[in-house]
């Protein structure tokens, strides 16, 4: 997994170094058109086209024949079984594409969520960095340091946390720092945990397009499917996920709208599929 969020995160980088100075609901507004398209042509080309105007022809002939023979109750029952069973099959013939195109989804929802679920922080800005530890004693007797770049300063810390936060919780390990970050640029911190180390990025910039993730991912493969743009902790590692108090961008306003950024890539991404739908002639429901 490590190696596809490589991938796709420099891929996602270079094309969005073209939008990156943009406002955030132009930019948005691109990529859930270029998402609709793309996904219609994915649609188009994994699915059986030729089964599903089957179906759409089978739905007609059943809705004509409902509304032709609506004083029979006997056709009226059938017809409706036969409408029925073509939703079905076309819900079922609708599967292969979706299962397709899932993937590539979860993997450009990572790349997004970056750009637009979390701002970077801003130049005098407190924050607390936590690091999760694997080994249970390495909170309490590892010898524990961060070295932190010009441009962030630390407030406190090293502080050890062991045990339950509540009975339902299983135990945690962590340490934790307060930093303050003084300086705009993309910081890089190091955590030693004894022998080990791990980094963690901090991005302060005005520019809210600027990619940040405010979480390293530990070796979970979903931490490394939903934080996808620094690398991961290894399973023997030490320092798990590192987490840095996430600032949440706020709701992307288009025409005076507000929602959250993933509804508007949602909608539009939808709307403009259906603009595109007829034009390139893909058979959908």
């Amino acid at each position: 997994m490590a190696f596809v969020n490589r991938i796709s995160t420099a891929v996602f980088d270079a094309f969005f170094s073209v939008m990156v100075n943009w406002p955030g609901w132009l930019s948005l507004t691109i990529l859930s058109g270029l998402t609709g398209v793309i996904a219609l042509f994915a649609y188009k080309y994994t699915s059986n086209q030729k089964a599903i105007g089957k179906v759409h022809d089978d739905i007609q002939a059943a809705l004509l024949t409902a509304k032709l023979f609506k004083d029979d109750i006997g056709v009226t029952l059938r017809a409706q079984g036969k409408l029925f069973g073509a939703a079905t099959r076309l819900f079922f013939l609708s599967m292969q594409p979706l299962a397709v195109m899932i993937i590539p989804m979860a993997l450009l929802i990572a790349q997004m969520a970056p750009r637009y679920e979390w701002r970077p922080l801003k130049a005098g800005e407190v924050v607390t960095l936590h690091a999760q530890l694997h080994d249970g004693t390495a909170a309490e007797v590892a010898p524990i340091a961060l070295d932190v770049p010009a441009g962030v300063e630390i407030v406190s810390g090293p502080g050890r946390y062991m045990g339950k936060k509540y009975k339902e919780y299983p135990e945690f390990n962590e340490v934790a720092w307060k930093l303050r970050v003084t300086e705009p640029g993309r910081h890089t911190l190091t955590i030693h945990v004894g022998e080990n180390t791990a980094t963690k990025e901090l991005v302060v910039s005005e520019n809210q397009q600027e990619r940040y993730c405010p979480v390293r991912a530990g070796s979970g493969f979903l931490d490394q499917v939903l934080f996808a743009v620094e690398p991961p902790a290894s399973s023997g590692d030490t320092i798990q996920t590192i987490t840095v108090e996430p600032q949440p961008a706020g709701k992307t306003s288009i025409c005076g709208i507000e929602l959250h950024w993933i509804i508007w890539w949602m909608l539009l991404s939808m709307v403009i599929a259906l603009i595109v739908k007829p034009f390139l002639n893909v058979k959908m429901w």
